[in-house]
């Protein structure tokens, strides 16, 4: 029998997306390229390249659209083929030690900052604070989504905070609902500006992050003027979600237990920080009760939903990469916030 050679699909066309220093050696993000299959189109965009961009070739990761590929899968011009180097230009994964140790000084900074912030008694340096927290838990999530080939819009999300924070100082409560309208303003805004913002995935997580980043600024700038002396509210929350942090990661690396348990300690410390904050400050108990329950659920929804945008895919699992990842369940909750509190006190 005759051998048959490969079929070359001469004059198919697929997008290349690059990352880090792909785009840098490239000088471009995003282009067209021929080939009808992953491998062909990696193969051309080396050769169109040179050495440096080869060289960091070898170390990278290829998806198509948003899955790991093969070099076989075939592509067309409705396809989207990502090439994402290591992480710090080459270097291995994080191991999973160091990980924590990033992840446990980034939340101890972002707590002692929020609490100093808090007990200051000082609008301007609280609004400060929720603007540095917000801001970098989005530059984060941007930077772990990026691992996997979506390119979230981080400037509006950014953006949303202290926007968020005028609106509230101006209007109040009714800021509230303002500040969201002008996180999905802003994401959608941002498709006019960058292509890649244009692109469904990328347009429905900017959105859906904005509105989140906008609603939990506002919800703990107007916490914090909820009762008096101010900050009782804050302290509130901050305790709730500080300590049931602490208990749920601590719990977590305790190999021997089981998945679920981290989870249900998590919800456990929250109720029952709620209700002793809440009663060492002369709140309504009861009504703090209820709270605590629900910020658990927030805190555990807002680490799913964390894990699905930065690694697309739902994990509760201690696998998600990222600096502020202790930030994904009290961004959520932070969001819901102010809203149960008017309702429930």
């Amino acid at each position: 029998m005759r051998r048959r050679t490969p079929v070359r699909y001469i004059g198919a066309m697929a997008t290349l997306r690059l990352f880090a220093g792909l785009r840098d050696a490239a000088g471009t993000s995003r282009l067209d390229v021929e080939g009808g299959t992953v491998g062909e189109v990696v193969e051309r965009a080396a050769e169109r390249f040179g050495p440096r961009f080869a060289e960091i070739l070898e170390r990278s990761r290829v998806w198509l659209n948003g899955e790991e590929a093969r070099p076989s899968d075939r592509v067309g011009p409705d396809d989207e083929v990502a090439l994402i180097p290591p992480v710090s230009g080459g270097a291995g994964p994080m191991m999973a030690d160091d990980r924590v140790g990033v992840e446990s000084v980034a939340g101890l900074a972002v707590a002692g900052v929020l609490v100093v912030a808090n007990l200051a008694d000082s609008p301007a340096a609280w609004a400060a604070a929720l603007v540095g927290v917000a801001g970098a838990w989005v530059a984060d999530v941007a930077v772990s989504s990026s691992r996997w080939g979506r390119d979230l819009p981080a400037t509006p999300m950014i953006l949303a905070a202290p926007v968020a924070v005028v609106l509230t100082h101006l209007l109040g409560p009714i800021g509230f609902g303002l500040a969201l309208a002008a996180a999905v303003i802003l994401a959608l805004s941002w498709g006019v500006l960058s292509d890649s913002a244009r692109l469904l995935p990328a347009l429905a997580s900017g959105v859906t992050l904005g509105a989140m980043v906008g609603a939990a600024t506002a919800s703990l700038t107007l916490a914090r003027s909820a009762f008096t002396p101010g900050g009782r509210a804050v302290g509130v929350f901050l305790a709730v979600t500080i300590l049931a942090g602490i208990a749920g990661t601590v719990t977590e690396r305790l190999g021997h237990l089981t998945f679920s348990e981290p989870f249900t300690v998590t919800a456990l410390v929250a109720v029952s920080t709620s209700v002793g904050a809440a009663a060492a400050w002369d709140l309504d108990v009861v009504a703090f009760l209820v709270l605590g329950l629900l910020l658990a659920i927030a805190l555990v929804a807002g680490r799913a939903f964390g894990s699905m945008v930065r690694s697309g895919t739902v994990s509760l699992g201690p696998d998600i990469t990222g600096a502020f990842t202790g930030l994904d369940g009290p961004m959520l909750a932070a969001a819901v916030y102010f809203p149960l509190l008017r309702f429930l006190v």
